[in-house]
């Protein structure tokens, strides 16, 4: 038996919860089926922002998306604007909040708060949701489109909204099934990266003895593979907190930097969009990803920016002052957190670190491109008459050196059960961007991550996801009226 419906939406997170409601509220009368492949909707919405749901950000630019069409994005942005998308929110009872920093939360600071108000407005207009439903297949026929189930049930709709979402957090939902419907269809695909996920490092010793210590600073990213002085040519620079792990880097910070390096890692062909949707057992998806052979990034810390060079000699020569000579490894701690600062300390002491910079002046001096075997940031290089440890004054200047450039080696990063979105996706120069629908398949709309459109972290993917959502369903109940 085939079920009909004049508007049937395949994916039930974000965007395609917000496109059935968009599109119910401009026509009641649609019969509305939204399909969701996990045991139940939302569960990306209840894991965002740390259970808080960073729905949207005041200060929205396309400078803070990335994709292959910022034309797109920039009028998406103006036809559905943070006031406007709030709006959306105040229509269904939840109050927001703007942080210090622009981000945008549900007042209660529950993402369940967003979930629930959206399951009971579909819910009171009608809206049918079938979970456990994931598709195969879709094709159009006869003026209609046919939706198959992996289960084989065959479903009738008028118009269609895809709204998968993408391969991150398979955990939560996760999947590829967007991308393989929309290849099956021919609509062009870019490659798909893990994004807004923890750098891997090239550092054992680093991640082993200082697991779970944090620290705040500025980063840049560099490349060092065509640049023969080995100071780099920079891809991304961030700021803010970062979190030592078992493997590398984590916190905001680090995971802003991803996107950059995931597109210089050894990604398997067979984890791309070409896999087959059928295959009974997809190998499990790689723990992380490692950089290509051919590639060599680093990440340059300044772990004192707000401090200048002045300062930050003058706290060190008072510390200094007060250590006995057996604890000069502690002259970091009144700057950094403890078991940072022991760590860097002890590697200063033994000469690992802070051994490329001009003695006299106290400033790093890379002179090669090729980075330091140790978990140390800078090259060694033979410009002292004595060990590191044989002066104060060295030893003041090496540990300002690496408080304001202190290197990384990054070997990789995380794979896509850690990322928070996907990067890449369906080319939007195939969507007519003031409706969703597809150009040359009408009556198909697309919105979401499944879409060639990633944003920084502070509300502006779930912001696209629901703006997306609300623009296809609208457009969608719109066509169908005519």
């Amino acid at each position: 038996m085939t079920d009909f419906f004049d508007l049937v939406i395949i994916g039930g997170g974000a965007s395609g919860l917000a496109a059935a409601l968009a599109a119910s509220q401009q026509d009641d009368s649609l019969r509305i089926l939204v399909l969701e492949a996990q045991e139940q909707p939302g569960r990306k919405i209840l894991a965002s922002g740390n259970g808080r749901c960073n729905l949207s950000h005041f200060d929205l630019s396309v400078d803070d998306y990335c994709g292959q069409d910022r034309n797109f994005v920039q009028f998406l942005l103006r036809r559905l604007s943070t006031e406007e998308l709030l709006g959306f929110w105040e229509r269904l009872g939840v109050l927001t909040v703007v942080d210090t920093e622009g981000r945008v939360y549900p007042l209660s600071n529950q993402a369940a708060t967003i979930l629930n108000a959206l399951s009971e407005a579909l819910s009171r207009a009608g809206v049918e949701l079938r979970t456990e439903s994931p598709v195969i297949r879709l094709k159009s026929e006869g003026g209609h489109w046919t939706v198959t189930l992996l289960s084989g049930h065959m479903i009738k709709g008028r118009k269609v909204v895809l709204a998968t979402g993408g391969l991150a957090s398979p955990q939560l939902g996760g999947s590829r099934s967007g991308y393989l419907l929309a290849a099956k269809l021919n609509l062009p695909v870019t490659a798909v990266y893990p994004s807004l996920t923890p750098l891997v490092l090239a550092e054992p010793a680093l991640s082993q003895q200082l697991k779970g210590t944090r620290f705040r600073g500025v980063a840049v990213l560099k490349n060092l593979t065509a640049e023969a002085d080995g100071e780099g040519r920079a891809l991304k620079s961030t700021q803010g907190e970062f979190l030592i792990t078992d493997y590398g880097l984590s916190g905001i910070a680090a995971m802003e930097l991803a996107d950059e390096v995931a597109i210089r890692c050894e990604i398997p062909a067979d984890e791309g969009p070409e896999l087959p949707i059928r295959r009974a057992k997809l190998r499990p998806l790689a723990k992380w990803y490692p950089l290509r052979p051919d590639e060599q990034l680093v990440l340059d810390l300044n772990l004192v920016p707000d401090l200048s060079a002045q300062e930050v000699k003058a706290s060190l020569w008072q510390r200094l002052s007060s250590l006995p000579a057996e604890n000069k490894y502690q002259l970091l701690t009144g700057i950094l957190p403890l078991p940072l600062a022991e760590y860097l300390g002890r590697e200063l002491i033994a000469g690992k670190i802070g051994t490329g910079f001009n003695s006299s002046a106290g400033e790093n001096r890379q002179v090669n491109n090729e980075p330091n075997s140790s978990s140390a940031i800078h090259n060694r290089v033979a410009e002292t008459d004595g060990t590191a440890n044989s002066s104060d004054e060295y030893l003041v200047a090496a540990a300002s050196a690496v408080l304001n450039l202190w290197r990384l080696r990054i070997s990789g990063v995380r794979g896509y059960e850690q990322a928070q979105i996907s990067l890449g996706g369906l080319y939007t120069s195939a969507l007519n961007p003031r409706t969703m629908e597809v150009r040359s398949r009408p009556g198909l709309y697309i919105a979401g991550e499944v879409l060639d459109v990633t944003g920084a972290t502070g509300g502006y993917n779930l912001h696209f996801a629901f703006a997306s959502g609300i623009i296809a369903g609208e457009s969608a109940a719109t066509a169908l009226r005519k």
